[in-house]
């Protein structure tokens, strides 16, 4: 009989300490869980915008369209790309930039971000630098650019030449 009491009694302390050292974890796990989760989130809205809509390369330079988003309130239209350089490192410089839609209107490059630079920048081997092209006076009725014409300049290493991406679709904001 003490036996038996004696193992119940071990029983309930051991099951009440365990049912106890779970709940002082929890809210621990429950914050370190929510972190991780905030970081993936992160990780993964990073990995989308490297995720190119389109993507050119010619004479070893490549152009990777991210985003083409529309401000509905300033009437511009602005692409996200990004410029990688497979040559050795040397100076890149933009031409005409020029875009037409669906019923034939064109549309002249209103402004070029290339890094820190306007038009002209040095681009380092195999290492993506951003581009961002502005065009202004573009209505939102606007949905698509049938054609994207970008013209490069022959400097040092680079040869001139034209990329020209078709049916881009504008999200517009």
């Amino acid at each position: 009989m003490t036996s038996k009491i004696f193992i119940i009694t071990l029983l309930i302390i051991t099951s009440a300490k365990t049912i106890f050292s779970q709940a002082k974890d929890c809210s621990a796990l429950k914050f370190e869980n929510e972190k991780i989760k905030q970081e993936n989130e992160y990780l993964k809205k990073t990995l989308n915008i490297l995720q190119p809509v389109k993507s050119l390369v010619q004479n070893e330079v490549e152009l990777k369209i991210a985003k083409i988003e529309g401000s509905i309130k300033d009437q511009t239209v602005t692409i996200l790309l990004y410029i990688t350089n497979h040559k050795a490192n040397d100076y890149f410089q933009f031409g005409k930039v020029k875009a037409i839609d669906i019923q034939g209107k064109e549309y002249v490059r209103d402004q070029i971000n290339f890094g820190s630079s306007l038009a002209r920048n040095k681009l380092f081997t195999d290492t993506p630098l951003e581009v961002k092209i502005k065009f202004s006076k573009v209505l939102p009725t606007t949905k698509i650019f049938k054609l994207l014409y970008i013209e490069s300049y022959k400097i040092g290493v680079f040869d001139s030449g034209n990329f020209e991406y078709r049916d881009l679709e504008i999200n517009w904001k």
